[in-house]
């Protein structure tokens, strides 16, 4: 049978992952709330599920359940409620999220929180607050806190920031004093809790066209378990998560735009006391005394050939690590190209894994091709879409396969 899709994108390898945008130092203040949205999409057949989005006048809400065997086979269900508050000199947001995953694991999160920012005479105040709870399948509880104080009027801006997290094992805060000074941006902060000082400095260059930084830090990591999660690996975590630490780590950063054509990328060497790791079933836990090298590099253009658009899109990494820390490819590559002509088009993906050490094997490498075809209007989308174009059937986890060639057709709705 052939599924039928409604708006929905076709994926089976956990996405790569591509490089990170430069953090934007400065405050947000301005929210847009004038763009209202209505779309909804449903498919069935061997998988099926759906999902709407609705935004209208500040208030937010998307839902989605899908069934599918992919990648890692299971269900899932996600659901998101906000509503934007803007005042005279303050703006708030509260919100609500949730996510049922049910795929090597039953996973569940709930989680709520409030995102404010306000404009003083001398200062923008940016802040919030949200509370986790998580069950994979222990219980573990999270919140997070961040303050933000800006001097906007001054010529070199000065910022300071607290950022904390409380875990099972009580509070750890993170301080940090930053300067803006036109297009450069300087940074060092520190946790102040345990293993401290654990120095972080930062340095960043930012403009329209070109974008550079540089950071250098040592010492505890503590991160949420929510930026350790992934549902397309099979992995147990245990609650509350290890802190990993580095002994020395510096990376960098940085994009140029010329023209229809964008690049950048980034590299970090990192030198670990302690990382977090897959065992030989899958628990996360600390390995001790590595290196790492990884670097991602992307390019973008776009090129018009009377009534003819091409655009093409290039994602790029190379990871060194001990073979020890298994599924990690030493390369991974993602290139898109996509051919437009008025309201048609057509698009060809391809997905590349290295080989790579398993928990008790080395992986074969893999090669998998998607492609689209379709016509686009303003509002809706028909098109035809054939997902592992040469039915490649290699592991990318042990025990974990892609799903046959499979040949979709459907309708898109967007108001």
């Amino acid at each position: 049978m052939i599924p039928i899709f409604f708006l929905f994108a076709l994926d089976s390898l956990p996405p790569l992952p591509a490089p990170a945008d430069l953090r934007c130092p400065e405050p947000a203040i301005q929210f847009d709330m004038d763009r209202d949205l209505l779309s909804a999409e449903s498919y069935f057949g061997r998988y099926y599920g759906g999902g709407i989005t609705c935004a209208w006048s500040g208030f937010f809400i998307k839902a989605a359940y899908t069934r599918d065997e992919k990648w890692l086979a299971g269900t899932e269900g996600r659901a998101m409620a906000a509503v934007a508050l803007p005042l005279k000199s303050l703006w708030f947001r509260p919100f609500f999220n949730g996510q049922w995953i049910k795929r090597s694991a039953d996973h569940r999160q709930i989680g709520a929180g409030i995102d404010a920012a306000s404009d003083l005479p001398w200062f923008v105040l940016v802040s919030g607050f949200r509370y986790d709870r998580w069950q994979i399948p222990d219980v573990d509880h999270e919140a997070i806190g961040y303050l933000s104080i800006y001097g906007d009027r001054f010529i070199i801006m000065p910022q300071v920031e607290l950022n904390v997290i409380y875990r099972a094992d009580g509070w750890e805060p993170f301080v940090s004093a930053r300067l803006h000074a036109g297009v450069f941006h300087f940074g060092l902060g520190s946790n102040v809790a345990r293993s401290f000082p654990a120095p972080h400095f930062d340095l960043e260059y930012i403009t329209p066209r070109i974008t550079a930084g540089i950071s250098i830090q040592k010492g505890a990591i503590n991160n949420t378990l929510a930026s350790y999660y992934d549902r397309d690996k099979p992995y147990r975590y245990p609650v509350p998560l290890p802190s990993e630490e580095l002994k020395f780590g510096i990376d960098g950063k940085g994009r140029l735009a010329f023209g229809p054509v964008r690049l950048g990328g980034d590299a970090a060497l990192l030198e670990w006391r302690s990382r977090l790791a897959p065992d030989d079933s899958f628990y996360l836990s600390l390995v001790h005394d590595l290196d790492e090298l990884r670097v991602n590099f992307f390019i973008a253009a776009t090129e018009n050939i009377s009534r003819v658009e091409l655009r093409n899109a290039l994602y790029l990494r190379y990871e060194k690590i001990s073979k020890m820390i298994p599924d990690v490819p030493k390369y991974d590559l993602l290139d898109t190209l996509v051919i437009n002509y008025g309201p048609a088009y057509v698009s060809l993906e391809v997905k590349y894994l290295h080989t790579r050490e398993g928990i008790s094997r080395t992986l074969p490498r893999i090669i998998l091709f998607n492609s689209r075809i379709g016509i686009r209007g303003k509002t809706f989308e028909i098109f035809c879409a054939v997902f592992n174009l040469g039915n490649g059937c290699m592991e990318i986890f042990e025990g974990s396969y892609p799903g046959s060639r499979q040949v979709v057709g459907g309708i898109g709705l967007k108001l």
